[in-house]
């Protein structure tokens, strides 16, 4: 399976963190890391999911149901090794 680093902007609220927690995904999908820091001037949580999917359209699911968890203001795709968010 390829693996996908999305980073995600939410919120505010002392919620999300436990939303994306119990997010529910695809059997046929796994969280290989999940990262959460909250930007102190804005309020809003910056989380960096690492899942691994089958197909791309696993991968869109799972953007779409972040979506509709959480107030989700961004979601786009990262280097692995990097924090840069790219488009």
């Amino acid at each position: 399976m390829q693996e996908h680093h999305l980073v995600i902007v939410a919120g505010p609220g002392p919620r999300v963190p436990a939303q994306v927690s119990v997010l529910l995904i695809p059997l046929d999908s796994e969280i290989v890391e999940m990262r959460f820091s909250r930007h102190p001037d804005t309020r809003l949580w910056c989380i960096r999911l690492a899942v691994r999917v089958p197909s791309p359209a696993r991968l869109a699911l799972l953007t779409e149901r972040l979506k509709r968890l959480v107030d989700v203001h961004q979601v786009s795709t990262a280097d692995p090794g990097s924090d840069a968010q790219q488009a």
